[in-house]
């Protein structure tokens, strides 16, 4: 079994945890992108500002890069797209969720509601 590693008191197993965290990043950076299109600063400031930064158990400059690689990746697959504005004198890129992202947010959320479902079942046994 691989070494423990303890994050505000909840213990995380090797890359599972950190597999884990990285795909609620992408649910819930596909969810917030999918209300309304938003640039990449403010979306940082929400994420700091709400309980996700320590339901990934990252902060700073760690959840700065983790976001904008994973709006990256989101946007290489084709479930976001963003587009340069120019808003006060600044440029800013708004992330807007594409109708492939839209499919693929509501196929995830059904199958993580499942699939936790199903593994608090197991873990009952």
């Amino acid at each position: 079994m691989v070494a423990k590693k303890i994050h505000d008191g909840h213990p995380m197993i090797g890359y599972l945890g950190k597999d884990m965290r990285h795909i609620i990043l992408k649910l819930v950076l596909v969810h917030r992108i999918a209300k309304k299109p938003i640039y990449s600063y403010a979306l940082m400031g929400e994420l700091d500002a709400k309980r996700i930064s320590k339901l990934l158990n990252k902060k700073g400059r760690e959840l700065k890069n983790d976001v904008y690689n994973t709006l990256g990746a989101l946007e290489k697959s084709g479930y976001i797209s963003s587009r340069e504005r120019i808003e006060d004198g600044k440029k800013r890129n708004y992330y807007s969720v594409t109708p492939k992202g839209r499919k693929r947010l509501r196929e995830s959320r059904m199958l993580f509601m499942k699939t936790m479902r199903e593994l608090m079942n197991v873990m009952k046994e």
